[in-house]
C-alpha cells in the first residue's frame, strides 16, 4: 500500500478534513505513523545505521560497524571536558637536588626584596606626611596668632562706631584711651 502524499485527495476526489472531522473516505484511514512502513520504534534490528545507502551501513554489513572502538583512544576536547580540571599529577619533585634549593633560596630572597621596597615606599611616605603635617602646624599656629588680632582690631573698631552712635564726645574716647594705656604700662 502506497502513502498518499499530504496534498493528495482520497479516491472520491474528496480532500481530508484537516479539524479532525469524520470524512467517509477518511475514516477508516489509519493513523499517519501507521500508513506505509513501520514508526521508526516498530522497524525493529532496522536502524538509522543499517538503511541501505547510508554512510555507516555497508555491503553485508561490513563496514564501521564491525570495528571495536575504545573510548579511551580517542582524543579528548576541551568542548568537552571542561569540568574535570585536575590538579598536578604525581609526587611532585622527587629528588630535591642543589639547583632546587638554589631556586627555592631566589624565591625568597625575591620576596624579601619586594617587601623590603615596600616598607621603604611606607616610610618615606611616613617622612613626607610627617614633614607636611610639621609645616601645616607651624602655618595653623601663624594664622591663628592673625586672627586673634584681627578680632581685637574689630572689637575695638566695634566699640568705635558704638559710642559715635550715642554721641560720645571723641575727647572722652581720647581720655578713657590715654588712662588705660597708663594702666596697662605700669603692670609688669
Amino acid at each position: 500500500m502506497e502513502r498518499p502524499g499530504t496534498g493528495m485527495r482520497g479516491g472520491n476526489g474528496l480532500a481530508p478534513m484537516s479539524s479532525g472531522g469524520m470524512n467517509a473516505p477518511n475514516a477508516l484511514r489509519p493513523p499517519t505513523g501507521m500508513r506505509g512502513m513501520p514508526g521508526t520504534a516498530m522497524r525493529g534490528g532496522l536502524g538509522t545505521a543499517m538503511r541501505p545507502g547510508s554512510r555507516a551501513g555497508g555491503v553485508g554489513g561490513l563496514g564501521p560497524l564491525n570495528t571495536n572502538i575504545a573510548v579511551a583512544d580517542r582524543p579528548v576536547t576541551q568542548q568537552g571536558m571542561m569540568g574535570m580540571k585536575m590538579g598536578a599529577q604525581g609526587p611532585g619533585r622527587q629528588v630535591a637536588d642543589r639547583s632546587y634549593y638554589m631556586g627555592e633560596l631566589r624565591k625568597k630572597c625575591d620576596e624579601m626584596q619586594t617587601e623590603v621596597a615596600r616598607l621603604n615606599g611606607e616610610t618615606d611616605q611616613f617622612n613626607k606626611d610627617n614633614t607636611m603635617y610639621q609645616q601645616m602646624e607651624r602655618k595653623y599656629e601663624t594664622l591663628i596668632k592673625e586672627v586673634r588680632k584681627l578680632q581685637g582690631d574689630l572689637a575695638d573698631f566695634n566699640l568705635i562706631v558704638d559710642k559715635s552712635r550715642n554721641n560720645t564726645d571723641p575727647q572722652d574716647i581720647s581720655n578713657t584711651y590715654q588712662h588705660l594705656k597708663m594702666r596697662n604700662e605700669q603692670v609688669p
